[in-house]
């Protein structure tokens, strides 16, 4: 009898101490938006995020540690060689579309002209299972507003490979919603 207190305590004792439990994270979705590219021989179909602030409880108070985000995309080749190899660019910006960090997915494998890639994945959070069309990043940055998403390059069965003009395509993209917003002074004080 004196044995099943003692296994309870011992048990209550492990999961007190879990790493699982020291650290909480809020999954929120986050609005992704597909940059339009009409020179792109793979037309990106949709794209999906998801950020996770990850915060340690194991100070008072609790800390903010970092926010990973978790990334998926649907595409279609619709170009007249099977692509091998297709690099997705994805810009994590905060909600003055100043970016965070810029992070890059390559898809690999043999995808024929015509046919929609879709996630395999049953959700975006399911992020252990191997998936050439979902990927996952860490930012230092909270607030995350708005995940930029593109195809940066592809490689064709023939050998060949189209890189996107980011540059001019990111600035053409930003121009049409009204551009980033540049730092203005604050009013002189009276």
């Amino acid at each position: 009898m004196k044995m099943i207190p003692v296994l309870a305590v011992g048990c209550c004792f492990l999961a007190g101490v879990s790493p699982a439990a020291a650290n909480e994270n809020v999954n929120q979705p986050v609005r992704a938006v597909v940059m339009p590219q009409a020179d792109s021989p793979i037309k990106l179909l949709g794209c999906s995020a998801l950020a996770d602030d990850y915060v340690s409880s194991q100070v008072s108070p609790p800390q903010y540690l970092y926010t990973q985000v978790h990334v998926e995309v649907s595409f279609e080749d619709q170009g007249g060689t099977a692509a091998k190899a297709i690099r997705f660019g994805f810009e994590v910006d905060d909600p003055f579309y100043h970016p965070f960090r810029t992070m890059f997915g390559t898809a690999t494998g043999t995808f024929s002209p015509g046919a929609v890639i879709q996630p395999h994945r049953s959700g975006l959070l399911n992020i252990l299972q191997d998936d050439a069309t979902a990927w996952n990043g860490n930012v230092a940055g909270q607030d995350i507003g708005v995940v930029l998403c593109y195809v940066k390059e592809a490689r064709f069965a023939d050998g060949s490979v189209w890189t996107a003009n980011l540059p001019e395509e990111v600035k053409a993209f930003r121009e049409s919603r009204g551009g980033t917003p540049t730092a203005s002074p604050w009013p002189a004080p009276e």
